[in-house]
């Protein structure tokens, strides 16, 4: 009894301190929340570019390659590298993405208007073929 009288009197002379948060901590979450929010999207645009392919009408003689490039504002125009008017945007939410592939001893890119929500193919034309 005087062994455990001891033990708790020499318990009550320490203090529970709690740590201060470190400045860097902060920095840290910020971070991984940050390369959290990165790869759900990248994922999720993956996946659409993997839809897509199914939806896509051209032929090609290697699997296409689907790349995002920008939201669309409505009424935003699209040209081609020779400043062609290829389309202008009448849907309000979609994405640009961009197909490039081949056919025969040719190449061509296809560009495509794509809804972000259901990630349906509302548009495609060709912007440069050779």
């Amino acid at each position: 009894m005087k062994i455990l009288a001891s033990l708790l009197s020499k318990l009550g002379k320490f203090e529970i301190r709690l740590a201060k948060p470190q400045p860097h901590q902060g920095f840290i979450m910020k971070k991984m929340i940050l390369l959290l929010t990165l790869s759900l999207l990248s994922s999720s645009v993956l996946a659409c570019a993997y839809e897509l392919e199914k939806q896509i009408s051209a032929p090609s003689d290697h699997r296409l390659k689907i790349k995002w490039e920008k939201r669309l504002s409505k009424n935003e125009e699209i040209s081609n590298y020779r400043d062609d008017l290829l389309f202008i945007n009448p849907y309000d939410d979609v994405d640009f993405y961009k197909a490039t592939g081949s056919y025969h001893s040719g190449w061509f890119q296809l560009g495509l208007i794509v809804d972000r929500k259901n990630c349906e193919l509302l548009n495609e034309f060709v912007m440069a073929s050779e």
